[in-house]
């Protein structure tokens, strides 16, 4: 299903979500969607955003403009079952058997992992995401100290691999409605989600998630930073299932730092320190 706004622009679920339709993220927040005219389809178009994205969505009645729909997630999307490969540009999703079937991205979309002002990360399988950028206006603020199109990303990210440094990888490139996305590994958690989110038992993933993994990752890290003499802008973690980090999403990186660059380094390092402190009292404080 789609809608069509008010210029006629048609839209998908999907593309709600990487359109700037919905810029932020969410969390737990619920989404209000403006409807012109209410019906049983708008309704239906509702109900498979608020799938998507686990969340509430409202919308106005139809019969009266002053009362509000609301719509609960009924079911989750999946996205394909099983190993995800790619090989001449194709997609094939791998089952248990062996057997390949060639897939479309673009249609086997699993559920919003996230959403932010430049990107949105769709569950693809059983191990990996792919994420959408967004064809962002000059005018829209964009957050960390410069945007970071998608060239620019990989570009920073593959000097960063040259250099030693763990960062997380893309397995493939795709075109999403001429919109530029990946197909990347899928982790854990951000290291910015660790208190914020919990795990099954309800416990903070920086309970959970960090162990000696973490601090050996994270120590590898700092000691690169300080031998390559490199500091990033605005270093972001993602976490694998095993507490190990990895870099992603930089805005850019200095190699040979001035004095400007030492005080990025310097806050990178504090960063890191952060994190290592965070699992070494995991550690210490043992299982719960």
């Amino acid at each position: 299903g789609h809608v069509v706004d008010a210029q006629g622009n048609r839209f998908t679920v999907p593309e709600l979500f990487t359109k700037s339709l919905v810029e932020r993220e969410y969390a737990d927040h619920p989404i209000v969607l403006n409807i012109a005219r209410p019906s049983a389809e708008a309704n239906a178009f509702a109900q498979r955003v608020a799938d998507y994205s686990g969340v509430d969505v409202y919308v106005t009645g139809s019969r009266d403009r002053n009362l509000w729909n609301v719509f609960h997630r009924k079911t989750t999307p999946q996205g394909p079952n099983g190993r995800i490969e790619v090989e001449n540009g194709r997609t094939f999703s791998v089952d248990d058997q062996g057997r390949r079937r060639a897939i479309d991205p673009e249609t086997n979309l699993g559920e919003v992992l996230g959403t932010g002002v430049e990107k949105t990360a769709f569950a693809f399988g059983d191990d990996h995401v792919i994420v959408v950028y967004k064809d962002l206006e000059p005018d829209v603020p964009r957050p960390g100290e410069a945007y970071s199109d998608p060239e620019h990303q990989q570009a920073t990210l593959a000097e960063l691999d040259r250099l030693g440094f763990p960062i997380a990888r893309n397995q493939a490139e795709f075109d999403f409605n001429g919109q530029k996305a990946f197909l990347q590994d899928r982790y854990v958690a951000n290291d910015r989600d660790l208190d914020s989110r919990k795990d099954a038992s309800g416990r903070p993933l920086s309970v959970t998630l960090l162990n000696q993994n973490s601090i050996s990752s994270l120590k590898a890290i700092r000691s690169l930073l300080i031998d390559k003499d490199v500091a990033i802008a605005d270093l972001q973690f993602l976490i694998d299932k095993d507490g190990r980090f990895v870099i992603a999403d930089p805005v850019g990186m200095k190699q040979g730092l001035d004095e400007s660059g030492r005080r990025q380094q310097a806050s990178n390092l504090r960063e890191i320190d952060d994190l290592i402190d965070t699992a070494e009292v995991n550690l210490d404080q043992g299982p719960n």
